[in-house]
């Protein structure tokens, strides 16, 4: 509690009274200040003053009356270390011209305060019931803030320690999420990690300089960068917060006219950053303010909309914004003079920006963990969906197998098959010749080939035409089928008006008998085309043996068609075998 007020203990020590005075000529000195009636000066009754942006001059008078009952070493501490201009008289001091005024403030090196604190520190011994006065003539670019603070020299030290543990805590919160963010946009490449570690950066140094701190560590001869660094990084930690909402929320996926406000926003406040290089401070710290501000509400607004379409992260970020937005608020309503000092709102960034960061941590980790799942849902559903395609295609490729097996088999029936009649064709009979050399020497059967011509077939389609010669042909082949034994004899149509017949028989005389069933089964009926009546016969030519090879197999086959050329010569329509004894050779009709 040191950190936020001295002891409640304190206030036995002494008494103190805060006037003002507000000089608009800015030509007023001390002397003639010490002598204005106590009508020109102003009081609330309050220890902590805050007057807004002023152009005036402002003096202070502070009465301080010691009621220890002992000699009491005490410190006036002035608990606002941005005040630019700070010229400090000892009224005691004005009446015999013993000592100049002392001289302090931001616009000043650090190494002119008397004690080296981040804060105007001064001291002060009084007796008891010793009383003194200080006129503090306050000219600064900052808002007027005047809270100033009576202290005991070792309270006060024990307290200043228990404050530095503090600040050391919050500079300790900032390093450790630095660290741990900056392992993090490493590890992931994700750029809103960048952004965070910007904000975290720019934030905490604006809340470290607005606090005096950067100003007694980092900068104390460099005064008028002290008062440069505060809007600028007010603008850019604002930046920084826009940048980090947008990749946080995907504010691009969700929103393009979210994401276009969200630029704009962003060019703002880079606008301001920039400007705050060359602009006045006051001009600078207002704009600056009005933009974050602007820019809160614009985000605030932004987080809202996408919550409300369910979108976590955006919910998530709301919540956990809203604490360093009502801090925002607080120090900028306090610096603005429409609230009064205090050290909870003069620490209220601090405070709410360790927080912001811890829960934006937690943020970003459930984000991270979200991610994390959605990964793994994602390489799960990848997985099944690859599982479900690789069977489709499975199932499709089976099929389209099977399709390709049946169009094969089709193809391959198409191109071993007579178009015209049905039967077979000679190719087919050419990849059939080892099954039936192997069949007929495994079962003892003799091979017999038939050779069979259609008579006179040029004759009756000169007589008839084509379309009378290719019923004709079907005729004919499907006479010669039904003659054949199936699954045992091969009936090719061989080429023209020529049909093959290969069949195993027992011995030559069944043989003869088959040649003369197929000449008997063409010629016994008419075949009709239309109302034309056709009779058709045929020559036969049989050859009958007991080949081993292909090459026997043709030697069969030549012999089958010398027996077709002598049953032509021997005047058609007859059976002529090749291997019949004497006086069977010629099988004619009944």
């Amino acid at each position: 509690m040191g950190l936020l007020w001295p002891s409640v203990a304190l206030a036995n020590f002494y008494d103190v009274e805060l006037a003002y005075h507000v000089d608009d000529s800015l030509q007023q000195s001390a002397a003639q200040v010490q002598a204005l009636p106590e009508s020109a000066w102003r009081s609330n009754g309050s220890r902590n003053l805050s007057l807004g942006y002023t152009q005036a001059a402002v003096w202070f008078r502070i009465r301080v009356t010691s009621l220890a009952a002992f000699p009491q070493e005490g410190l006036l501490e002035i608990g606002y270390p941005v005040l630019g201009s700070l010229r400090i008289y000892q009224t005691e001091h004005l009446r015999d011209h013993t000592l100049a005024p002392l001289e302090l403030g931001a616009e000043r090196p650090f190494s002119q305060r008397l004690i080296r604190h981040r804060n105007f520190v001064l001291p002060l011994n009084l007796s008891s019931g010793e009383s003194t006065e200080w006129l503090v003539r306050v000219e600064t670019k900052t808002s007027m803030q005047f809270p100033i603070t009576m202290h005991d020299r070792a309270v006060f030290e024990d307290e200043e320690q228990s404050r530095l543990i503090a600040h050391g805590v919050y500079v300790g919160v900032v390093l450790a999420m630095l660290a741990y963010n900056a392992y993090l946009l490493i590890a992931l490449r994700d750029i809103v990690y960048l952004w965070y570690i910007g904000w975290m950066l720019t934030f905490a140094g604006f809340v470290l300089t607005i606090g005096g701190m950067s100003y007694q560590w980092l900068w104390p001869n460099a005064p008028s960068w002290n008062l440069t660094a505060l809007p600028m990084l007010l603008s850019l930690a604002t930046l920084c917060g826009v940048l980090f909402m947008s990749s946080l929320v995907q504010l691009q996926a969700h929103s393009r006219w979210g994401w276009r406000m969200s630029r704009v926003l962003v060019a703002l406040q880079l606008t301001l950053a920039l400007g705050a290089l060359v602009l006045p401070y006051k001009l600078a710290i207002l704009m600056a303010i009005g933009g974050a501000v602007i820019c809160m509400l614009g985000v605030m607004f932004l987080a809202a909309r996408l919550a409300v379409q369910q979108v976590a992260t955006a919910r998530m970020f709301l919540m956990t914004f809203s604490v360093v937005v009502l801090a925002g608020c607080l120090l900028a309503a306090s610096k603005l003079g429409w609230l009064p000092a205090s050290r909870w709102i003069d620490h209220a960034p601090q405070i709410s920006s360790a927080l912001e960061m811890l829960l934006f941590s937690i943020v970003l980790a459930a984000r991270m963990e979200a991610e994390r799942k959605l990964r793994e849902q994602t390489q799960r559903d990848m997985l099944a969906q690859h599982v479900q395609w690789k069977a489709e295609l499975e199932t499709k490729v089976a099929e389209r197998t099977d399709e390709l097996k049946q169009l094969n088999h089709s193809l391959a029936k198409l191109s071993r098959t007579d178009a015209l009649t049905g039967l077979f064709n000679r190719r087919y009979l050419e990849e059939c010749i080892d099954t039936e050399l192997a069949r007929s020497q495994q079962e003892g059967l003799q091979v017999a080939l038939y050779m069979v011509d259609i008579d006179h077939f040029k004759r009756l389609n000169d007589t008839h035409g084509h379309a009378a010669g290719d019923v004709c042909l079907r005729a004919v082949a499907q006479r010669l089928l039904a003659c054949t034994r199936p699954g045992q004899d091969v009936l090719v149509r061989w080429g023209g008006e020529e049909f093959c017949l290969v069949a195993l028989w027992a011995d030559t005389r069944q043989a003869a008998d088959m040649g003369e069933q197929l000449r008997a089964a063409v010629c016994d009926a008419y075949i009709e085309h239309g109302a034309l009546q056709m009779k058709a016969s045929v020559s036969i030519g049989l050859a009958v043996g007991s080949p081993r090879t292909r090459l026997e197999m043709l030697d069969l086959q030549q012999r089958a068609d010398e027996s077709l050329y002598a049953a032509k010569a021997l005047g058609r329509n007859r059976c002529v075998c090749a291997t019949l004894p004497s006086g069977l050779g010629s099988l004619l009709p009944a």
